[in-house]
């Protein structure tokens, strides 16, 4: 009965990484192409991601902080929204990733939550606070492999989680102290 159970695991993990390799989301995919920035910021902006996890060797792709980080810095940096990225920023950007999970049955789809607040770090005042939650498929035509259908699948529903963000962010009115 252990070895029905061992091969059973080891038929699914072959059937859901299809032989194709198990990677991380890449951190140029889930950058933005074409976000609508109503306008930008004279002032910088600390960072922070918390709440992904990492990807394990025999696990599906998830979203990490640090491929997350990374992927929100360029966007920022891409279409200036803020003046730039420091540790001692004007505001403080957090970003939580409460909820990444897919599905697969030919089509892949990935969720994506991400609770974002930005405030103003002297005054500590809140500009903005919201969850946002985006989804993404991918397809045969997309990739032949499960995995690599989930990855972009994840990608998708990053990227999109980021534009939105970017996007709202962009459109605020605030009075800088």
């Amino acid at each position: 009965m252990k070895h029905v159970r061992y091969g059973l695991v080891g038929f699914v993990i072959f059937f859901l990484v299809g032989c194709g390799p198990l990677t991380e989301l890449k951190i140029a995919s889930m950058v933005p192409e074409n976000v609508d920035v109503a306008k930008t910021f004279s002032e910088t902006v600390k960072l922070r991601v918390m709440g992904g996890k990492p990807a394990k060797i025999v696990e599906i792709p998830q979203v990490n902080n640090t491929n997350f980080q990374a992927a929100l810095t360029q966007a920022i940096e891409k279409y200036r929204l803020f003046d730039g990225i420091a540790e001692n920023g004007y505001y403080l950007l957090d970003a939580y990733i409460v909820r990444y999970s897919h599905q697969f049955a030919g089509t892949a789809r990935a969720w994506l939550e991400v609770a974002w607040w930005l405030r103003n770090q002297k005054t500590n005042e809140t500009v903005y606070r919201k969850l946002i939650k985006t989804q993404a498929t991918a397809s045969a035509a997309d990739a032949h492999y499960f995995a690599s259908k989930l990855v972009i699948a994840g990608e998708r529903a990053t990227n999109a989680n980021i534009s939105q963000a970017l996007e709202e962010m962009s459109e605020m009115s605030v009075a800088v102290n």
